[in-house]
């Protein structure tokens, strides 16, 4: 009796312990979860992605974009905030393998990094190529008119329509694939030498820096900043001259 009197109290103890553990790691969780949520909408919002969607279980985050360009560019910004561990990334026709990492990716990708490469005469035969006359014509020819790419006012975010604009570059460089081009960045005399040469700079280099999230090879590209050395309109800040340019080197 006296025995049944000492366990009952504490059964019902430990059942009661255990459920308000339950409660406090839920709330715990939801806490962690909002925070990470409205840290990552706001860094969305500062780089003028408001339309994309942001999601979290618990450090795990899930973006969704209406482009695949914007659903990149937002993996890569979420997956910058602190605390985040890993993040999805969703376009309109499903994830976007080219943008955010899983850790499973990472550790295929540092096995990847380790093994041996093998030899392959097709990997070689493809390096040797070089496009013809024609195809590199029609190639330039897509990118001339690719290249008013839009940035965030003095920065080097690039704007939603400059997101599909270097999407639809993309586009062009998986349709001609033996082309390599160089990406030029271009500003106008708003600032002194030094910002809009370092200004042009950062413009070419995340354009790039896109594209390969993209899927595009980065061996196949290059990026250089003229600063407002080659303007398209000479002494005035017209807006014709912030530019990107793209010029096939091969």
């Amino acid at each position: 009796m006296r025995l049944r009197r000492i366990v009952l109290p504490v059964i019902v103890g430990v059942v009661l312990l255990g459920g308000l553990t339950a409660v406090q790691d839920t709330v715990f969780r939801d806490r962690i979860e909002n925070k990470l949520t409205d840290t990552a909408a706001a860094a969305l919002s500062e780089a003028g992605l408001d339309d994309v969607e942001v999601a979290f279980t618990g450090r795990d985050g899930e973006v969704t974009a209406k482009t695949e360009a914007a659903a990149v560019e937002a993996g890569a910004l979420v997956e910058d905030v602190s605390g985040v561990r890993v993040v999805q990334a969703f376009g309109p026709d499903g994830e976007v393998t080219g943008g955010a990492t899983s850790e499973s990716d990472s550790e295929e990708a540092d096995a990847e990094a380790t093994a041996e490469p093998e030899p392959s005469e097709s990997a070689a035969a493809e390096e040797s190529s070089a496009p013809s006359a024609e195809e590199r014509e029609e190639a330039q020819a897509e990118l001339d008119e690719l290249r008013s790419i839009g940035f965030e006012h003095n920065s080097d975010v690039l704007t939603p329509d400059g997101l599909k604009l270097v999407d639809a570059v993309a586009a062009s460089l998986t349709e001609h694939p033996e082309v390599t081009v160089r990406i030029e960045g271009h500003a106008d005399i708003t600032g002194d030498l030094a910002h809009t040469q370092d200004l042009s700079d950062r413009r070419a280099k995340r354009v790039l820096d896109t594209l390969v999230k993209l899927g595009i090879v980065a061996d196949r590209l290059s990026a250089v900043g003229y600063g407002e050395t080659r303007p398209l309109v000479a002494d005035t800040p017209d807006p014709r001259n912030r530019r990107v340019e793209f010029a096939i080197t091969n």
